[in-house]
């Protein structure tokens, strides 16, 4: 044997035994760098098969970042060689993900912005229009924190959609406000029209005004509308200037019209006509149908003419005596009876009947009397 032989295998042995504590040492670093999965296998399984989530009521982004988690945790888990290191970061990865998941309120607020645009000229604000006030604004804060769960945000859309819908919308105006418009640019200020209707047309026009500023009822606007129509219907046209001058010209015409051998009955037409037309001068307004139908009787007035007696030829037995109020030649004096026929056209006429002049002059009876008055006192 070599001398040096045992040295030799000496040698040997020490490499083998530096080899095997090297091998050894790197083994169990490795199995001390080796991670306990239990956790991150304990959650995983928690995520997916415990406590799942359904991607429904999700933010999509949110989602997407939760589902990358989860893969990454199973990547993990599958991995023997994964460290500490990889199964840490795949737990605190998982557990933001879950943490950070977001509810999907897109249709919370597609709902919002629609019903905050209402408005009361549009519905009416009474105990549902506060109801969804008040939702609305429970839903602006979800919004605004962003971080509710989907069961709340549906619930939340829930409610919205019941709240709207027990809002009352406002009543169709369009017909009545057309109406309305119509009447007032026609009609102006009413000055052309009889006071009685004048006063019940613009108090309709103001019930309109309210109406249309605050409608209540589809039967409220149809009631108001009706309304309208027949305070329209109730107007009555003024007389005209026109007319008024020619019923005062036609009054000073009867004044000095030749009353030669007008009959009794004319005699009181006459005067009947006259009075009537100064009673409607003098009256506070008289319609413009009456003032037509005044003109016409006084024209019809003005035309009448006096019928001529045939002469009476005396008997032979009687002898032909000039009466004390003829001229000897038997020819009545134009003079004289234009006199006796305008006192008789007097008197007939103080004494004619007033019935149809009052009726058509009810509305003016006090200022008709009054002119009565005047006039019988003129021509006294």
């Amino acid at each position: 044997m070599n001398e040096n032989e045992p040295k030799l295998q000496e040698a040997e042995s020490s490499r083998e035994v530096t080899d095997l504590i090297a091998a050894l040492v790197f083994r169990t670093g490795n199995l001390v760098e080796k991670a306990d999965k239990e956790a991150l296998r304990d959650l995983w399984t928690q995520y997916t098969v415990t406590d799942p989530l359904a991607e429904d009521g999700y933010d999509k982004e949110s989602w997407e970042q939760y589902e990358q988690a989860l893969g990454r945790a199973e990547e993990v888990l599958a991995d023997e060689n994964a460290d500490a290191d990889e199964v840490a970061e795949a737990i605190q990865g998982l557990t933001d993900a879950r943490t950070a998941l977001k509810a999907d309120m897109s249709e919370l607020k597609t709902l919002y912005d629609l019903y905050s645009g209402w408005t009361t000229d549009q519905y009416l604000p009474n105990g549902a229009w506060d109801t969804l006030q008040d939702v609305l604004g429970r839903a602006a804060e979800m919004l605004e924190a962003g971080t509710a769960a989907p069961a709340d945000v549906k619930a939340m859309i829930g409610d919205l959609a019941a709240a709207a819908e027990d809002v009352e919308v406002r009543p169709d105006t369009g017909g009545l406000k057309a109406l309305y418009e119509s009447l007032t640019a026609e009609l102006g200020d009413l000055s052309a029209y009889m006071s009685e209707g004048a006063e019940a047309m613009k108090t309709e026009l103001e019930n309109a005004e309210k109406v249309l500023n605050d409608p209540q009822t589809e039967q409220q606007v149809e009631d108001q509308k009706a309304a309208l129509e027949e305070a329209y219907a109730g107007l009555v046209l003024k007389a005209t200037e026109e007319q008024i001058l020619e019923m005062t010209g036609l009054e000073e015409s009867l004044g000095q019209k030749d009353l030669t051998g007008l009959s009794e009955e004319q005699l009181a037409q006459v005067k009947e006509i006259r009075d009537a037309l100064w009673e409607a001068i003098n009256a506070d307004e008289i319609s413009a149908e009456d003032a037509a139908e005044l003109i016409e009787k006084a024209e019809e007035a003005m035309s009448l003419s006096g019928q001529e007696d045939k002469p009476q030829t005396p008997s032979e037995d009687e002898p032909q005596t000039p009466s004390e109020d003829k001229p000897a030649d038997g020819k009545p004096s134009a003079s004289d009876d234009k006199n006796d026929a305008g006192d008789q056209a007097v008197q007939t006429g103080d004494t004619a009947g007033y019935g149809w002049i009052i009726l058509m002059l009810a509305a003016g009876t006090a200022a008709a009397a009054a002119a009565v008055l005047r006039r019988q006192n003129r021509r006294a």
